[in-house]
């Protein structure tokens, strides 16, 4: 057991972030998680609470559903790693106080409405001034600029405005929000990211400066990445229950339960679909024409399908099927509670949870981090602190800390190396305009297939990298084959062959591949390790996301590459991680979230579970988690000269994200279903009708003053009066009548104008937006959330930007998508340096093709 306490071996292992100070002033989920994040990887993280606490700290889960606000679950998972200081911030000691530490700190991480931020002295016009090497990261629901940006809100309301709601639920019901304040959570990684990318400039820049991120401009982002392949095609953005909004043609796209549980089963090939039936017993059905055609089946009677489908998969459980899918490659997946993530075979082989003794706690495991980096391994070196723990240590104040509070940490995954003095990266192309991008000078070796690895290095082109895509003529990266717009009498099977040729066209491909060079080279062909290693050499970072067997097959791992560039980055981002029982199961971003027991908490309070197969959630969200890996060992690497591997699990990044449920489990053994629109410590809080055709708003009470402020937007109603609901207990306990009549106020007037009632009155409220809303309305035209690009074959369309706002060094889109093969010449004679006879050799023995 290694002591996590002061002066124990864990405060001195070093991470790729040691030496930065981070301040974090803010409350809940966002920017917690971002400055966890930040100090998972080795920052010195200063929690500044108010004397009250942290929300979270009232949030729970507790253990025996006994609030105290030593105890809950959500502010534990949280807030690891940190030191924990409280300020009076209405007194002028308090803020004299936090002047001082953010004099000695490198980064602000702050979630505060911008009138609270003008009363501290902390809008980004005055810490620019006042601390001029500090990197100010906001990270608030909708952002630091537009028309909304003094609206309040919360996570409801980020995913009901950014376009995430309205594809989740079924039809004719209310749409439902994502489970465990799951923008928050985005909204936290890309801010950890944008922190990252600030430091990476200021070497050059000589300052800081202001980093913007609104989690409505995320969902809108996760959603408008994965959207194309319905925006374009003509198929509908809106909620289809347990299926797919569209499923893009092709069945099954679908959950469907099993004798205990359920199944995500999704593929594109037909393929894993015949080997599924095949193992099911090849049902008779299976052969006639009728369920043959698998684009009719999707499109015009899924219905049918899963009739057909139901008693095959109510003969057995979902582990077995489960296994049988694994053991055939095929791309389905149980959809997990939490207490079978707890028993996953694969996070138990891997460690992913880590034991936490902890004052007023005790011993309970928690969910570890999703990277390994080979030369900086994480550690959690400290539990989530006590309220006040560290005001002597960090203030010099009277009060003294708590005795013994620190606890101890089990299941560290390796021993760290000895501490390595780091100092201030710049990176190599240095300068002075204001308008650099961060990361101008770093070449990245893209091996990415579909999503995940394409999206990653998408953000690092955007924001000034070099990024070659590795592809080949032979096996086109599947986005390539999903057709361009179809019209609704054609047959998908029809367009996709007569549109065989037209790989150069697909939006999706666009969207994960923009800004990016395309080469094209045959990873199978024997010469091709030789000619792409001498690319990795001339490159800074690999991307790449291919099961872990495919690179090191082919002499193309990481152990290969670095013989020939050893300050080599490179992320490895597999569905379940390098080693251990399952590293090589495939998944979709959907199955890959069912595994994870995300899908599991998506549905009506007490009804099955539905998920959200439409989003694709764990695809950005992966990209995001692995983007913000690369940033971390990219500083390490200025700072020391050394590169290192990471091992990103997309299983354990996802299932980080749901660790308020898992908490309850590993606490009191709750197994959460179907959560609907309930929250612990918001009511109401759920999303209403509103006048028009399926047209919503979202409305959310986080406190007390909340209740009063909607009171008054609504005229104070007879029914409000009721002294039961004074409190969020008794709010709680009366949801289905609260809501209710919340409803009948709302279907009397428009989303928007419930939205202004609300928020006139300090009311977290908003409307539930599609996709199309992103492009035309005010607020988020105002933040460029999408931008027009061109494309010689595909003409003009727009693609959705990073939600990472930076105001000295902003990222921007150079292109879209590269066409197959667009730079062979350019990369291979003039980056690489191949003599004409040698590249004309390599083409014609078929390397590059």
């Amino acid at each position: 057991m290694t002591d996590a306490g002061e002066g124990g071996q864990g405060e001195e292992s070093p991470g790729p972030l040691d030496g930065i100070t981070v301040v974090e002033l803010g409350g809940f989920v966002a920017a917690p998680y971002a400055a966890r994040c930040l100090g998972d990887l080795g920052a010195r993280v200063i929690k500044v609470e108010p004397p009250e606490g942290d929300p979270s700290r009232r949030h729970g889960p507790f253990p025996g559903d006994i609030p105290h606000p030593e105890r809950s679950g959500l502010f534990c998972l949280l807030n690891s790693n940190k030191r924990g200081v409280t300020l009076s911030l209405s007194e002028p000691e308090g803020r004299l106080r936090l002047r001082r530490l953010l004099e000695d700190a490198d980064v602000l991480v702050e979630s505060l409405h911008p009138d609270e931020a003008r009363t501290l002295g902390l809008s980004p016009d005055e810490t620019r001034d006042r601390y001029p090497r500090l990197v100010h990261c906001s990270v608030t629901a909708f952002g630091r600029s537009g028309p909304w940006r003094h609206f309040r809100g919360h996570a409801l309301q980020a995913g009901a405005a950014g376009g995430a709601s309205v594809v989740i639920g079924e039809p004719g019901r209310p749409p439902l929000p994502l489970p465990c304040s799951q923008p928050d959570f985005q909204a936290g990684i890309n801010a950890a990211a944008g922190v990252l990318l600030a430091l990476l400039a200021r070497g050059a820049l000589g300052r800081g400066q202001h980093v913007d991120v609104a989690a409505a401009d995320v969902m809108a982002f996760y959603g408008g990445i994965t959207s194309p392949l319905y925006t374009a095609t003509g198929l509908p953005w809106r909620r289809a229950g347990h299926r797919a909004s569209g499923s893009g043609g092709f069945y099954p796209y679908t959950i469907l339960p099993t004798r205990d549980g359920y199944l995500c089963m999704i593929t594109r090939s037909g393929h894993p679909w015949k080997r599924f039936l095949d193992a099911l017993g090849s049902p008779a059905w299976s052969t006639e024409p009728r369920y043959r055609d698998r684009a009719a089946l999707g499109r015009e009677y899924p219905h049918e399908g899963d009739g057909l489908l139901a008693p095959l998969l109510e003969e057995r459980t979902s582990g077995e099927l489960q296994e049988l899918c694994r053991r055939q490659g095929i791309p389905f997946a149980m959809v997990r509670s939490t207490a079978e993530v707890m028993a996953c075979p694969q996070l138990r082989a891997r460690d992913f949870f880590v034991t936490v003794e902890r004052a007023a706690t005790g011993a309970l495991p928690y969910p570890g981090a999703p990277w390994r980096f080979s030369l900086t391994p994480w550690r959690l070196r400290r539990p989530a602190p006590l309220l006040g723990q560290h005001n002597s240590e960090v203030l010099g104040a009277s009060e003294p800390s708590h005795p013994g509070a620190e606890g101890r940490v089990r299941g560290d995954r390796a021993t760290p190396p000895a501490p390595t003095v780091l100092l201030t990266p710049t990176l190599s192309p240095a300068g002075t305009g204001s308008r650099r991008r961060p990361l101008e000078g770093i070449r990245v070796v893209d091996f990415g297939w579909v999503a995940v690895g394409p999206v990653l290095s998408s953000l690092l082109a955007e924001f000034g990298a070099e990024v070659i895509k590795v592809e080949s003529s032979r096996r086109l990266d599947y986005c390539r084959l999903i057709p361009t717009p179809i019209r609704e009498d054609e047959r998908v099977s029809e367009a996709l062959e007569a549109r065989a040729a037209e790989v150069d066209r697909v939006p999706l491909f666009h969207q994960y591949n923009r800004g990016k060079l395309g080469v094209t080279v045959d990873l199978r062909h024997p010469g091709a390790p030789a000619l792409l290693s001498r690319l990795a050499a001339a490159s800074d970072v690999v991307v790449e996301n291919f099961s872990p067997p495919v690179l090191r097959s082919v002499g193309l791992d990481y152990s290969a590459l670095s013989r020939v560039r050893p300050d080599l980055v490179m992320i490895s981002c597999s569905a379940a991680g390098h080693g251990g029982p399952w590293e090589e199961v495939r998944t979709f971003a959907p199955s890959l979230t069912s595994l994870a027991g995300l899908e599991r908490l998506i549905g009506y309070a007490g009804e099955r579970a539905i998920g959200a197969l439409t989003l694709g959630y764990g695809d950005p969200s992966n990209a995001l988690h692995g983007f913000f890996a690369v940033l971390a060992a990219l500083w390490h690497r200025q700072a020391t000269g050394r590169g290192q591997w990471i091992d990103m699990s997309q299983l354990e990044a996802t299932t980080g994200l749901i660790g308020e449920a898992l908490m309850d489990f590993i606490m009191n053994g709750s197994v959460w279903e179907t959560q609907g629109a309930r929250h612990l410590s918001m009511a109401p809080h759920g999303i209403y009708p509103s006048a028009g055709e399926d047209r919503w708003v979202s409305i959310a009470c986080a406190e007390n003053r909340e209740w009063e402020g909607l009171r008054q937007a609504m005229e104070d109603p007879a029914w409000a009066r009721d002294a039961r609901l004074s409190g969020h207990a008794g709010r709680a306990a009366a949801v289905v009548e609260l809501d209710a009549r919340l409803a009948d106020w709302t279907r009397a007037m428009t989303a928007e104008e419930a939205t202004a009632r609300c928020q006139a009155h300090g009311v977290a409220a908003a409307p539930v937006l599609g996709l199309e809303a992103h492009e035309t309305h005010p607020h988020f035209r105002a933040r460029n959330v999408v931008v027009p690009v061109t494309h010689p074959e595909a003409g003009e369309f727009t693609l959705y930007r990073s939600p990472i706002g930076l105001s000295a060094t902003p990222g921007h889109i150079d292109r879209a998508a590269p066409c197959l093969g667009e730079h062979n010449d350019h990369v291979f004679l003039d980056v690489l340096g191949l003599s004409t006879g040698e590249y004309e050799a390599f083409k014609s023995d078929g390397v590059i093709r």
